[in-house]
């Protein structure tokens, strides 16, 4: 078992790093309603996302490397262990993406906007995320059943070095040498970094992800919520999803209520954001968060 400082240590040897003290999602207003009545935060199975191949582009490389990039194990051991996690995060591993944001840039993208923000016709939340920055993580919100992590953005010619150079740290840190067979533990790791790496193409987004794995939090051992799965159907599919509740979790010391962490709402500029802006400020009071902004930003967006 891992304590503390080694947990910590092998989380920053994985790449883990601080981001902006505040995020942005971009959505509906209809969704921003959803998430207001329902305290509720709704997660995205990453096999069902809008375009799944951003998980693939970085591990497809990886696995036809892998037996290279950990060479210390039996390459059949090695590459069923990568199958069977692979099976395990592809199918289970549930996504809410984030941007970051800054009060220089208060207005946000104009190609998130565009891409995610109702084509400029919705709204945008903005959320404190000082106490989720690695460098604030404590013994209590290690536990936690969710993880942030800024996306890594990589050419797809570049994904094996930089495999190679996170393996690297992760070694260099020491924080396995205690563990028999460590290098086994390599490839799950390399697997688990696929579902925040995307292609460079995209690193316009600066996205910063939250991740929730159930399968492996309970086959762990670790706390996870219950009833919180939820499935969707639309046009004869049906899509899971994981609704995070937007509560103080004290036991972990992440307060996530809406009154502690919205502090923004921007109106997107087009179709009536007037009305829209009104709509949402009676929507806002209605639940009391009377001390959360609204504005309409000022960004060149035409229909």
């Amino acid at each position: 078992m891992l304590n503390f400082e080694q947990l910590q240590a092998l989380n920053y040897a994985a790449g883990a790093a601080d981001y902006s003290t505040k995020i942005i999602h971009y959505t509906s207003e209809d969704n921003l309603y959803r998430i207001l009545e329902s305290n509720e935060l709704w997660f995205g199975r990453i096999d069902q996302m809008n375009d799944a191949s951003e998980y693939s582009h970085y591990f497809n490389v990886v696995e036809e490397v892998i037996t290279k990039l950990v060479p210390g194990v039996p390459a059949p051991m090695l590459n069923q262990l990568f199958q069977q996690v692979d099976q395990q995060v592809r199918g289970a591993a549930f996504i809410s993406s984030w941007c970051e944001y800054s009060d220089e840039f208060s207005e946000g993208s104009l190609q998130m906007w565009r891409a995610y923000g109702n084509s400029g016709a919705g709204i945008a939340a903005v959320v404190d995320s000082s106490s989720l920055q690695p460098s604030a993580l404590t013994p209590n919100k290690f536990g936690f059943f969710v993880n942030s992590s800024k996306v890594q953005y990589v050419r797809t010619d570049e994904v094996e070095s930089i495999a190679n150079e996170l393996l690297d740290k992760i070694r260099s840190s020491g924080v396995l040498s205690s563990i028999p067979n460590s290098e086994v533990i390599l490839g799950p790791m390399l697997v688990a970094k696929a579902p925040t790496s995307k292609h460079h193409a995209f690193r316009e987004e600066k996205e910063v992800r939250f991740l929730a794995l159930p399968n492996f939090a309970r086959q762990a051992g670790r706390f996870f919520p219950e009833n919180c799965m939820r499935e969707v159907k639309h046009d004869n599919k049906t899509r899971a999803f994981f609704a995070l509740p937007l509560i103080n979790w004290e036991q972990f010391e992440f307060d996530l209520r809406l009154s502690t962490v919205l502090k923004k709402v921007l109106i997107g500029p087009l179709r009536n954001p007037e009305e829209r802006k009104q709509r949402v400020r009676r929507k806002l009071d209605s639940v009391g968060l009377q001390h959360v902004e609204t504005e309409i930003v000022d960004i060149p967006l035409r229909e």
